[in-house]
């Protein structure tokens, strides 16, 4: 069976399709190039050669993990073998002013699949600011660990609060008895044969946290880092909230 996709936290698609009588069957190009997956766990370096981490599932979706885009997200698109383009709108953790939130960004490059990436980002602030760099990836190959519901269960001690709990069904919860600060959620798989899931998440009282993002469902994606012990799991999640993208990234290292 065929992995849910984020989209089903959200709704579920039906899709229906017909064909023509009489035609002819087309034929596949042999000729064609296959395209590079930009799948992966990204680590780099920008233009002012400051470190810089994205993760990317297989269908292109991205999420900056660290660097100057740090929580914003987008799409990646590959195409002619390993052109790769892409665009996202920057995003702040809530409560971070910076005068180039809102930017809308534009990546071009090229990919070598499960090896390296270059991307030119271009943004452009609704202050008129303008950004210009270029982004140099090296492949981490923790991506390749396989996923599971299984893997990921069990009990984290929670960077937001309290210790955060992953049943065997994908059921999150944690609560902190000291902030009162309660976490729900719920885990599903991307993709079994690569280490990244999908995450939706919602908090309640939290005061770690900006008031903006209390009880809104939240939304994203989850990796596990074993390249530290304990084992680290890492969550981004985004929401829209008054017109602008907010963004929760956190951690938990595994009990």
């Amino acid at each position: 069976m065929k992995p849910t996709s984020l989209a089903s936290l959200v709704l579920l698609l039906s899709a229906c399709g017909g064909g023509s009588g009489g035609g002819t069957a087309s034929v596949p190009d042999s000729t064609a190039i296959p395209n590079d997956s930009p799948g992966g766990y990204w680590v780099g370096t920008d233009g002012d050669n400051l470190p810089v981490v994205a993760l990317a599932d297989e269908d292109g979706l991205f999420y900056f993990l660290e660097g100057r885009f740090e929580n914003s997200s987008g799409l990646l698109s590959v195409s002619n073998g390993d052109s790769i383009r892409g665009a996202f709108s920057l995003t702040q953790s809530p409560g971070v002013p910076d005068p180039t939130e809102g930017s809308d960004c534009k990546l071009d490059g090229s990919v070598s699949e499960r090896n390296s990436m270059t991307l030119d980002a271009s943004c452009k602030a609704l202050n008129g600011q303008q950004l210009l760099t270029t982004l140099t990836f090296d492949y981490d190959p923790r991506y390749e660990r396989e996923s599971s519901l299984a893997i990921i269960a069990g009990n984290y001690d929670y960077a937001v609060g309290g210790v955060l709990n992953i049943a065997e069904d994908g059921t999150v919860f944690s609560q902190d008895d000291v902030t009162g600060c309660i976490t729900n959620g719920r885990v599903l798989l991307n993709n079994p044969d690569y280490n990244v899931y999908n995450i939706a998440m919602q908090y309640t009282g939290c005061s770690r946290l900006d008031p903006a993002v209390h009880r809104e469902q939240m939304f994203g994606m989850a990796t596990l880092d074993n390249s530290v012990s304990p084992e680290r799991l890492l969550i981004i999640v985004t929401a829209r909230i008054d017109d602008s993208t907010v963004a929760v990234a956190s951690t938990a290292d595994r009990l």
